[in-house]
This record gives C-alpha cells, structure tokens and sequence, in this order.
C-alpha cells in the first residue's frame, strides 16, 4: 500500500426538506461511500474526503441558483489554493440528488466540474468514466471525437428526475384540487377558523370549521357585527378592535431561495384598515370559497366583478359567520348571491374604487333635483376664470337634451343653490309621533349599547386579573433565581405585564367613561330632531348631506318647486314656512355634544 497515490475528493448529500426520514443525508454518505472504494480499487489509490456537503434546497429551480454551485465554487478556490491537493472526484448518490433541473442543466453542471479537472461519480453506477475515441483506429484524436459513452444515458436518467418531481406533483396537487372542489379544506386553515378531521362518504377528510376557542373568532364575530349595524365607520371598527387586544397573526418569513431558511417575522401587529377590509371581505367566513382551485371563473364586465364560488363542506358549520350577516357586513361592495347549487360572489353594481372627477375637485350634492323645463337631474359645471378662481353652477342645456327634450336653458350657481337648500331645510320639521317612536327606539338601543359596554368592561377585568396573577407568580420566582441572567429575565417579564396592565385598565376606564345618562342621550338626540339644519347640513361629507336630503322626498322636486316650498315630503316630515329653530338647552358648553358623537351616528345610519 505504500505505493498507493493520495487523490482528494469532496461528497455531496442533498435533501430536499430537513423533514424527509425516506431520505437522509446519513443514508446517501453511507451509499457513498461504496463509490469511494470502487474509485480506490480502480485507481489503485487512496482517497481523502476533503469536505462532506450536506445541502438542504430543492434543486427544481433555475440553473442560476442551483444548489450544486455551492461545491462547485468551493472545488475552484480550493484548486487554486492547493496545486498540489487538487480535487478530483464529486461523490454522490445518484444523479436526481445533483440536480432534478433536467438534461439541459445536468450538462451545464457536469461542464463545468469538468473544466476544473473533477469527475462526478454516483453510487448507482449511471456515471461511467470509460472515454472512446471513435478515430482511435487512425491513431488521432478530436475533441469531438472523443465521447463518454454513458453520457447519453446521463442525460435520460437527468430527464426522468425532473419528470418525476411533475409526476409527483400532479398526482399530489390534482388530488387537493379534487378535494377543494369537493368542499374539503386543505393546508392551513384561515384565521379565526381551524381544520377538524370528520367522517365523510369520501372518507375521513378535513373540513374548516370556527375556531370557537380562539380570541379571533369573538374579534372577527365583531368585526361583522359592528359593519352590519353600521353605527362605525371603517376607521371606528379597526380601532375598537386594536383596543379589545386584537393582532395579526404571527408567521415565519422564509428565504426564497432556500424554504427551509428563516430570515424573519411578519404579523404579530395593530390590526390597519386595508387589513381589516381584506379580513371582512374574504367569503371564506361565510362558508364560501373562492379560491382558484374552485375553478372560481372570473368575469368581468365594465361595472361588476363575478366569481363562481363554492359552498364548503360543512355539515352542521355554515361558517363563522351567516351569508346574511355577511352581506350586510360588506353591503355597498360585495354580495353572495345563492341560486340553487350555484354560489356567486358579487361585486356590487355601484361600488367604485376611485371616486369621479367632479367629487375631488368641487362636490355637487344637489344633482339630483330636476330641473324646471325637462325634470331631468341637472348637470354640474366646475369653471375655472382667468384668475385661476373655480365658479361652480348646477344647470341644463345642450344639444343632447335640447333634441330629446327641446331647446331650454336652466342655469344657478352653487351659492344661490345651497342657500335656496339651507332656506328649505330651515321650514322642515320632524312630526310629533315620529319624534316619540324615535325616542323610544333610542331608549331601548342604548341600554343594549350599555349592556355591552359593562360586558366589554368586565371582560378586561378578567383580564387585569390574570396578569396579576402571572405577576404574582414572577415574583415568586424571584426566590429561585440564583443567577444574574435569571433575575434579569424575570425583572423583563414583570416590565411587560405592567405595561399589558396599565393598557387593560386604561381600556376600561374607556368603556365606563361611555356609559352616560340615557336620559342625556334623548334629550342630545332631541335637539336634531328639532334642528333638521344641523342634523343634514352639519354632516363634514357634502355628498352624504346631499343622500340624506334625498330621502325625504317623495317625489324629486325641481329647483323651482324646492325654491316655493311645493317639494312632496315623506309622511314623517312636514314643511312649515313659519317654522322657527328652537334652541335645545342640551347643546351646553359642557361639551356634551362634542363629547359623544356616538349618538349622532346610531341617529343618522339606523
């Protein structure tokens, strides 16, 4: 043995997923190994392992980032490093741990270990190393007329690993897909949801079912809750949640390039608004699916967006939510729509995303009144003078309604319009019996308001109490400490409980501060009962001045009818010239009306 040559070699392992037991680095080293002694026995020689590689990354992806480079780099320095220790052999197990790219990439690897002088070799015996020169007979040699000739096998064998991982795939995604259209759920379930194996005529199969256990069930039950009536805005709903404790869902970040690598964290945040909408608007919580692999067709036309949807396999679990509460959640953007077995989520007809030219620029909430001639809804004309000043008018003219309507010309101003607007609401008044329905309603919705309120605040109270009791037991911990990493980490954790519990009670001072006097919340709501001018007009939103002065109207009045008084009233309201504005004494400067806009918006969307 003492005449035996040292070669250096390097042995490769790669697994796709560190969770794969059928496939462990330990089992290829060892079919390695038996390469390693074939290449001794052969070459007569001894071989040194210089470095073991054990890749963990799929290897079905781009030439550019395959994992193989890795070795390949270390194989170049080190040559140049070490002349006289140059590697000469890749040990592997078989030709799909190289690469499963295919024969085009098979190649371009191979090439390249080749141009440094490295053989590969695979425990399989696929790699041949024996070299034929076809002009060997002549005694001259080519390039290209020197050939491996398992080469050829290479490649084929290269394809089928590539052609495997489609074959698995089909077989593994066109089940799931089977499953998905067949209502069942798969891979994670959503927030607020959790996946429950039950007993199926398909099977024992996962369906997704609410999470009744789980803090976001009772967030998300809310969420609708509070959309549906309508009392809170957008801005409103996400902050009420944020304040009950509300957070994102915490998940890993992993590196693109390698799955199995985590280089972070997302979530675990303050609930935004954009969220908050995604969260309402996903039909998942209805017990709806939507996703591609229902085979949702999307159709679109120039107002509304349409999917096919598709009921979940929920016997006894319609969902986190009712298809009624669901859609009254979302009314004015999306709606389900059932038509026998057919599902449908709906885009709604008059949702627009990006509001019109003339709502940025100068708002004209009185288009809707006819016009004197035609009694069609007048026009609105934003002029821009030599100034630079904008001079807005309200009117009717033009070629297109003077052939359908004859030729007419109408024209007012903005200012003369909403004066005219401010001189009728002046005369309008609410009667008498709807005042004391009114009344009474608000008495009964705000002790169920209240009601609320006191559960919402005993809720926190809970919770002071039991992070007083992870205090308590912190503190006993303290006589157990013996280091000073140990007393640091306890002084840590009792910092963030107090700071978890200076919020829970500051969140429940909030809501008892909110339970006022009933009695001060009619006499509040009475004063624009009695005041229709600061109950329309006193809204910051022109356009909704102008949808809540629409519905007292029977019958759209033209401008002329609106200026003489003769517009036709819903019964609920009646118009008296003689009509003066009573001052209520409950618009004090205590700040009453300031402090508890709350009454306003339960008056103004119920």
């Amino acid at each position: 043995m003492s005449n035996e040559q040292m070669k250096y070699a390097i042995d490769c392992s790669r697994v796709s997923d560190s969770r794969n037991a059928g496939d462990t680095h330990e089992r290829q080293e060892e079919q390695s190994k038996l390469v390693k002694l074939r290449v001794e026995s052969q070459y007569n020689c001894k071989i040194e392992i210089v470095k073991t590689f054990e890749i963990t990354k799929s290897a079905t992806v781009a030439f550019e980032i395959q994992p193989l480079l890795e070795p390949l780099k270390f194989c170049e320095e080190w040559n140049k490093n070490n002349p006289d220790k140059r590697i000469e052999f890749a040990f592997f197990r078989s030709i799909d741990r190289l690469t499963r790219g295919g024969a085009v990439i098979y190649g371009q690897l191979t090439a390249l270990f080749a141009e440094i002088g490295i053989t590969i070799l695979d425990a399989w015996g696929v790699i041949g190393t024996s070299k034929i020169n076809t002009l060997e007979y002549l005694g001259v040699d080519y390039k290209w007329s020197i050939y491996n000739p398992s080469f050829v096998n290479q490649l084929i064998t290269a394809e089928g690993a590539k052609d495997s991982v489609r074959i698995s795939l089909s077989s593994m995604i066109g089940a799931e897909i089977k499953y998905v259209r067949m209502g069942y759920s798969v891979g994670p379930s959503h927030v607020g949801l959790r996946n429950e194996k039950i007993d199926t005529s398909s099977g024992r199969r996962v369906v997704e079912v609410p999470d009744e256990h789980s803090k976001h069930f009772n967030w998300f039950k809310m969420m609708y809750e509070d959309s549906a009536s309508r009392n809170y805005s957008n801005e409103e709903i996400t902050t009420r949640l944020n304040q009950d404790g509300f957070l994102t869902p915490k998940t890993k970040i992993h590196d693109k390039t390698d799955p199995n690598n985590i280089i972070g964290f997302k979530g675990g945040i303050p609930l935004d608004v954009e969220q908050m909408l995604r969260y309402r608007e996903n039909p998942i919580y209805a017990g709806v699916n939507v996703e591609k692999w229902t085979d949702a067709a999307n159709h679109r036309t120039t107002k509304r967006e349409e999917y096919k949807a598709l009921k979940l396999y929920s016997p006894g679990f319609p969902g986190l939510v009712s298809t009624e509460l669901w859609n009254a959640a979302n009314k004015g953007r999306w709606e389900i729509i059932e038509n026998g077995a057919e599902v449908f989520v709906v885009r709604d007809e008059g949702f627009s995303p990006h509001p019109r030219r003339d709502d940025i620029e100068t708002v004209f909430p009185w288009k809707f009144f006819l016009d004197p001639n035609c009694r069609q809804p007048l026009n609105a004309y934003d002029t821009t003078k030599k100034n630079g000043k904008k001079y807005g008018a309200y009117g009717c003219h033009g070629p297109h309604r003077a052939k359908k309507f004859g030729k007419h010309y109408f024209r007012v101003t903005t200012k003369e319009m909403d004066k005219t607007v401010k001189k009728f609401i002046k005369n309008l008044k609410f009667k008498d019996e709807v005042i004391m329905h009114w009344k009474k309603y608000l008495i009964e919705e705000w002790n169920s308001m209240l009601l609320k309120a006191k559960k919402k605040s005993q809720s926190t109270q809970e919770k002071v109490t039991e992070l007083e009791q992870i205090e308590i037991m912190w503190r006993e911990k303290f006589k157990w400490a013996s280091t000073q990493e140990g007393f640091r980490t306890i002084e840590e954790e009792l910092s963030k409980l107090a700071i978890e519990k200076a919020k829970a009670l500051n969140n429940r001072e909030e809501k008892e501060l909110k339970a006022l006097d009933v009695q001060t919340a009619v006499n509040f709501c009475g004063y624009f009962f009695e005041n229709m001018e600061d109950l329309i007009l006193g809204h910051s939103n022109p356009l909704k001045r102008g949808a809540m002065l629409k519905v007292i109207f029977k019958e759209i009045p033209t401008y002329t009818e609106l200026k003489e008084g003769r517009a036709q009233l819903e019964d609920c309201v009646e118009y008296i010239a003689t009509h003066k504005v009573r001052k209520s004494n409950v618009c004090d400067p205590t700040g009453i009306r300031t402090l508890d806009q709350e009454i306003k918006s339960l008056l103004l969307y119920h």
